[in-house]
């Protein structure tokens, strides 16, 4: 595999020519995000790209999006471990995505939708290892906790942890560069796959990072 990351501003049009393109980390309502899965739809729509809706702790939003058979969509969830840290898991088809929510998710719910569950992080990536998934680590290094990289974890508990899952986020749009920088390099040291996603919460930052292959 060839892992190339490309600290600039995407030229959509021009990727779309040549590539797949999608922005693998977007919030709607569902969570904390601004926009409904219509104006999410329309967006990815006039740009040409793919999305994956990754709610916190909620597949609403991309059971939703899964039905505009238009678009590529991947089936997605952005979950946060009882240690605060988060996880993206993603799925070959949404029925398998329904299946880890209503079997994984749902049981260790807490307080609210964006409440820490109760599995911690090790064991959700285990539970999420039980179905055709893969598993990302998104934003390791950032200012706050939700991120793998923090002292939380020990050194031999984040090995544990990064020996589990398939890859790291690498840019994330609403990361600082220097907190970007430090996950792309922990990705190619890994020997992992490195994506990229906006983590948007609104439509402007919809493709302000995307990740892109030939396929």
């Amino acid at each position: 595999k060839i892992n190339r990351v490309r600290f600039e501003k995407p030229n959509i049009s021009e990727l779309i020519q040549n590539y797949t393109v999608v922005d693998l980390h977007f919030h709607t309502r569902y969570s904390d995000g601004s926009n409904t899965v219509r104006q999410v739809a329309r967006r990815v729509r006039q740009l040409g790209i793919g999305v994956a809706i990754t709610d916190h702790n909620d597949i609403r939003g991309s059971v939703e999006i899964d039905a505009y058979k238009d678009l590529l969509s991947i089936p997605g969830i952005e979950i946060t471990s009882r240690e605060g840290s988060h996880i993206l898991v993603y799925f070959y088809d949404i029925e398998c995505l329904k299946h880890f929510y209503c079997e994984v998710v749902q049981p260790a719910m807490g307080n609210d939708m964006m409440s820490s569950i109760a599995l911690p992080m090790k064991e959700l990536i285990e539970k999420a290892r039980g179905f055709e998934s893969i598993v990302i680590l998104p934003h390791p290094y950032c200012a706050a906790y939700t991120g793998v990289c923090n002292p939380q974890f020990s050194v031999a508990r984040q090995n544990r942890i990064f020996d589990l899952v398939d890859g790291v986020e690498a840019i994330n749009s609403e990361n600082l560069n220097k907190w970007n920088l430090k996950c792309a390099v922990l990705g190619f040291n890994l020997d992992k796959a490195v994506v990229g996603g906006s983590d948007g919460h609104a439509l402007y930052q919809l493709g302000k990072v995307v990740s892109y292959a030939e396929c």
